[in-house]
């Protein structure tokens, strides 16, 4: 019979690993401010009063002061009609001190979230949603601008966990657009065998049963029981969901899609767990940083032509789409045509994202 020692779960350091990228990104602003003598400005835009996006935008507000991130915040009301909102996205789209912009999803049921998403600047899309990042995601051998941040995050932790992904069977749970499809197709590119469970799934535990590693994402509380779960895997649990607690000053605390205490009590050998079973503990949230603020001008280290490579590696090949909707040959040409810069004299800021991710969130699991 195994000893209540043997019932204990290996948890991931979240905390500690988002501090350490933290401090990554705090010394890369610094020094990038410092040489172009511009601050990184990130743009996050709200709708409504969800509690889980509340949380989360506070999170990522919080983050950027941490580490020399301007935030410039943009809080709408749940009844902004679809227009303004867009003409706001438009605004930033050509503020010069804004480099990144992230929409808070989900948004109302009476705007359409594709179409904000999609009048986004690609250059400016950390998120990752503008359908050009995602058409390029779907696709091997291509390489989007921007990964979407919270699927990047769960491989980040999951990698710097020292948690091996190839040939592994990894279960995620859930099918949205903002984690669950996007985390199921990094998975894939790093050689995992991928099944995804969604609400029509048949019998979803027995299939959670066979996995190596878990990915929740389901958005619902502690859905994922601790018997579902098999000694050795891995658990990320990415999801927040906000339950009535009268004990709490605000009457609710977030909880993530793994039921977090049966999990630890019902396992001998959980490898790694990471959940959020608390307010104080919240969540992992990863966004992809503005990774490389260039001062660029015409007489600079990089010219319109590079600017234009760039900016043509993110369109569809002649074998991409119809040639007579876009041939290869006929692609845009102009480089301030696609990226709204001068090309008689290229000023202002450029972005290119790398693979490195900013954790941004605080994460500590109780034990």
């Amino acid at each position: 019979m195994a000893s209540q020692s043997d019932h204990k779960a290996t948890i991931i350091d979240g905390k500690a690993i988002a501090q350490t990228i933290r401090s990554e990104i705090a010394v890369e602003v610094r020094n990038l401010s410092q040489k172009y003598d511009k601050v990184p400005g990130l743009a996050v835009v709200i709708v409504g009063s969800r509690k889980d996006s509340q949380s989360y935008v506070s999170m990522k507000r919080k983050a950027c002061a941490e580490v020399g991130i301007t935030s410039v915040d943009v809080d709408l009301p749940e009844n902004v009609s679809q227009d303004d909102l867009i003409a706001k996205v438009h605004k930033l789209n050509v503020n010069p001190d804004v480099h990144g912009i992230l929409v808070q999803l989900p948004l109302p049921r009476h705007i359409n979230e594709e179409k904000v998403l999609s009048e986004i600047s690609i250059e400016k899309d950390v998120d990752g949603f503008h359908p050009l990042n995602i058409g390029k995601l779907a696709m091997k051998g291509r390489e989007p601008l921007f990964l979407p941040c919270t699927p990047k995050g769960c491989l980040e932790l999951l990698s710097r966990s020292g948690i091996s992904i190839t040939g592994k069977k990894v279960v995620v749970v859930g099918r949205s657009n903002i984690v669950g499809l996007p985390v199921a197709l990094l998975l894939l590119q790093a050689n995992a065998t991928v099944t995804v469970v969604h609400s029509h799934t048949l019998d979803p535990e027995s299939i959670i049963r066979q996995a190596d590693i878990i990915i929740a994402a389901a958005g619902h509380a502690m859905m994922v029981k601790g018997g579902w779960i098999k000694p050795g895997a891995a658990i990320i649990d990415v999801g927040t969901n906000a339950i009535d607690d009268s004990r709490k000053k605000s009457g609710y605390r977030l909880v993530g899609d793994v039921d977090f205490q049966e999990a630890c009590q019902y396992l001998s050998q959980v490898q790694r767990l990471c959940s959020h079973s608390d307010v104080q503990q919240p969540r992992v949230d990863v966004i992809p940083p503005q990774q490389e603020f260039l001062q660029i001008s015409s007489d600079d280290f990089i010219n319109q032509e590079l600017l234009r490579r760039d900016v043509r590696n993110l369109m569809p090949t002649s074998t991409e789409c119809q040639s007579s909707l876009m041939p290869s040959d006929n692609l845009p040409g102009p480089a301030h045509d696609l990226v709204g810069v001068n090309t008689d004299h290229i000023t202002g800021i450029v972005i290119k994202a790398k693979d490195e991710l900013l954790l941004m969130a605080t994460v500590g699991y109780p034990l």
